[in-house]
């Protein structure tokens, strides 16, 4: 039976390691929840990051869409026409002035005349319309291949720094992983280490106390100790 200083030492032992297997277990569910809700910080950022991509590839795509309806492409091709128009009758010879001597012809050779060359005007502005429009609708794939192509590339942009995004992410969220745990605590260890030599202290009574009901004390702060020596380790 303890009596005495031994029976302190044993108590004093007991206590020891059940404080230290408390604090050290305390300390090592702090450090757990303190590194997830950092892992989960950085991938919520994350998470934010990739819908930002998404909504400019959305973004990107719906414009490409739009450039193809019906309405912007009749309009776009109308451009085009009116473009190529005014190039080709900008660049044709104008007839030239008839001679003055015609002006003492009859009356109706000037107005046959007159007739000819309106005939001349009005079929060079008909075949320069016809050569635009022949012209516009290959202006008009070549720039919708152009828009294509545009789009193409910057989906690809936005793709390629999306995956770079992820695998920065990734790396954050094992840097803030590690950087969010905690050390051992020192006193939880201090205690843990006290308790047996108190123990052994105590002599025999510290030894029959240990091997009855004191036993079941060092016996539960070896288990508990198990997780702080754990993260200890890992650390």
């Amino acid at each position: 039976m303890c009596v005495g200083p031994e029976l302190a030492l044993v108590l004093a032992a007991a206590g020891a390691t059940a404080g230290g297997n408390y604090l050290q277990t305390k300390n090592n569910n702090a450090s757990n929840k303190a590194q997830a809700n950092a892992r989960n910080v950085a991938a919520q950022e994350g998470v934010v990051q990739q819908q930002k991509n998404q909504t400019q590839a959305t973004d990107v795509l719906n414009t490409t869409l739009n450039k193809f309806s019906q309405t912007n492409q009749q309009q776009g091709l109308g451009d085009v026409i009116a473009q190529r128009t005014n190039a080709i009758q900008n660049n044709t010879t104008p007839a030239a002035a008839p001679d003055t001597n015609i002006k003492s012809a009859p009356t109706v050779v000037q107005s046959d005349l007159a007739r000819k060359m309106g005939e001349v005007a009005g079929y060079s502005a008909s075949q320069a319309g016809a050569l635009a429009k022949m012209g516009a609708t290959g202006d008009q794939f070549g720039n919708n291949s152009l828009a294509l192509n545009d789009s193409g590339l910057k989906l690809g942009t936005i793709s390629n720094f999306a995956q770079g995004q992820l695998g920065v992410n990734r790396l954050k969220q094992r840097v803030d992983f590690e950087n969010a745990r905690k050390a051992p605590s020192a006193l939880g260890n201090l205690l843990s280490t006290a308790g047996p030599l108190l123990m052994a202290a105590a002599g025999p009574a510290g030894a029959s106390s240990g091997a009855g009901a004191g036993g079941t004390s060092v016996t539960t702060g070896a288990g508990a100790a198990g997780p702080g020596s754990g993260i200890g380790g890992f650390i």
